[in-house]
Order: structure tokens, then sequence, then C-alpha cells
């Protein structure tokens, strides 16, 4: 597994089957576990091409115990927690806001380079594509 922010994080947050029988998310807790745990390490940290401030690192779990008591809601209730549907919205909106600085970069760029005697923004092509972006992301 990796997960965002795995290199630095103090307590992690687990899926893992609790019965399995059962179909991959039915079966499956979520769990609270602290980076000291015996058996729990970081392994490899991913190198992303954005979102670097929130790295992904695979975690590794070798003879790792976790305790009852470290059970997140309800055992085999991974499907009903609430944090599952969580995730798109937190993935949508790191994706916006990459998106939205990629944008304000180019229209920074646009009135700053000079082609032809005039700023680029001021060439039509141009102005049309970042109208283009800013209305993907409205």
């Amino acid at each position: 597994m990796m997960p965002s922010l795995g290199s630095t994080a103090s307590l992690v947050v687990v899926m893992a089957q609790t019965a399995p029988r059962r179909a991959i998310h039915d079966g499956c807790s979520y769990f609270l576990v602290p980076s000291g745990t015996p058996g729990f390490s970081v392994g490899r940290v991913w190198d992303k091409i954005s979102q670097r401030l929130a790295d992904n690192a695979e975690l590794v779990f070798t003879d790792c115990r976790v305790p009852e008591h470290a059970l997140l809601g309800t055992r085999d209730g991974a499907r009903s927690h609430p944090t599952t549907s969580g995730g798109n919205v937190e993935a949508a909106a790191t994706t916006l806001g990459t998106a939205r600085t990629a944008y304000e970069t180019a229209l920074a760029h646009a009135r700053d380079r000079v082609q032809g005697g005039r700023p680029i923004i001021e060439h039509q092509a141009v102005g049309m594509l970042l109208a283009e972006m800013a209305t993907h992301l409205e």
C-alpha cells in the first residue's frame, strides 16, 4: 500500500481484510496503526511529478500484530465507514488545485513573454487557449 504522507505520519489508517471469505470491501476493516508498531516500517518513497508535499510511501507489514482496540469503526465495516467516500473529494480538490496553479503559471508566462513586439497573451490563439483553460477550471 502507498498512502499519502506515509513516510512522515506518526499514525496511519490501514484497511485490512478481516473476513477473507467475503467480497473484498465487505470483509475489510480500518485500523489505526502507530508508526512505532513492531513489524511496521516505511519502504520506498515514490518520486512524483506533482503533489510533492504529500509524498506517497510504501508501507511494509512484516509479522505486524495490530491489537483489537486499534479497530476504527466496526469489524468488517470498511465499506460503510465515512472515510470511504472522502477520498474522492480530496482527490478532486487536489487535482483542481494543481490545474489552477498550472493555469495561473501559464497566464503569468503569457503576460511576461514577448513575441512579435507584444506580450503573447495579446495573440488570439494564446488568449483562446487560456480562456479554454479557465472555462475547464470553472
